[in-house]
């Protein structure tokens, strides 16, 4: 049986410092990942507002999912696996119990 390849969801504060350092890994990025329920992606001029946002408006117990899917987009568009991941998780949040899932590994 294949092992899962995904990690699973550390701690607020690991999941914020880790969604921290990708942006500083790529800061000219300026379109990132599930900023928002509606959109795959969208233009994004800075992060630190949105997770100033994610921490003060947003419950407790969503905080570490979110940091983790809160990222710049590296590629020039999404793979076509990362758009199905995406489809899934919007189809199934919140209502399963996989809603703490990451699309990314």
């Amino acid at each position: 049986m294949k092992k899962s390849s995904k990690k699973p969801i550390g701690s607020i504060a690991k999941e914020l410092a880790a969604c921290v350092a990708a942006f500083k890994k790529y800061p000219r990025r300026r379109f990132v990942w599930c900023c928002h329920h509606e959109d795959l992606w969208e233009h994004n001029d800075g992060y630190r507002g949105r997770l100033a946002y994610i921490q003060t408006d947003k419950p407790r117990d969503e905080l570490a999912i979110r940091y983790r899917n809160f990222r710049p987009v590296k590629g020039a568009k999404p793979s076509d696996d990362q758009r199905k991941a995406l489809a899934q998780f919007k189809a199934e949040w919140p209502h399963n119990t996989r809603y703490r899932t990451s699309i990314f590994r």
